[in-house]
């Protein structure tokens, strides 16, 4: 079943009997239905733009959505479990780098020089001027900061290996 368009939909007032007529598009042709029936489907359609709205401003990706290839993401399940785990790991990865980027200034300079510049401790202690030891627990200190504003469904994996086995 295709989803509704816009241009499914059609009412207008029927001056001749005094009513209202409502119409859906169905196989290309308009059908009289019921006024129920009529919102029913209007308003199926609507949540389901809403619903679009929210899936594209959160990144979120259907595993009934078509890929480049044709096929869903649901089609491939069975073939290509990597491929799963790819849009999830992206997924993640965009909910993480939100995260840092609520960061403040400092902290989310040394996430960036420690993970995207591969600068050691003692090279970020020299530039920040402090020891190594306090670079550390600024570096645990942010982790468990990310850790905590993960949402539920993102803590059920280990947050911290996967943060290892990425970068």
């Amino acid at each position: 079943m295709k989803d509704y368009t816009k241009n499914d939909f059609y009412h207008y007032f029927d001056k001749d009997q005094n009513i209202r007529r409502y119409y859906i598009k169905v196989h290309g042709t308009f059908i009289e239905v019921s006024k129920d029936v009529y919102h029913i489907c209007y308003n199926s359609y609507r949540k389901q733009l809403r619903d679009n709205k929210k899936d594209h401003e959160y990144g979120l990706i259907s595993y009934d959505s078509l890929l480049p290839d044709g096929h869903t993401v649901i089609d491939t399940y069975g073939k290509d479990y990597d491929y799963l785990e790819c849009i999830y790991r992206k997924d993640l990865m965009k909910a993480i780098m939100k995260l840092i980027y609520a960061l403040d200034d400092k902290d989310k300079e040394l996430i960036r020089e420690w993970l995207f510049e591969n600068k050691n401790e003692n090279e970020l202690a020299k530039r920040f001027q402090v020891t190594q030891q306090t670079i550390n627990k600024r570096k645990k200190k942010i982790i468990k900061a990310l850790q905590e504003k993960l949402s539920d469904g993102y803590k059920k994996i280990k947050f911290f290996m996967f943060f290892w086995w990425y970068f």
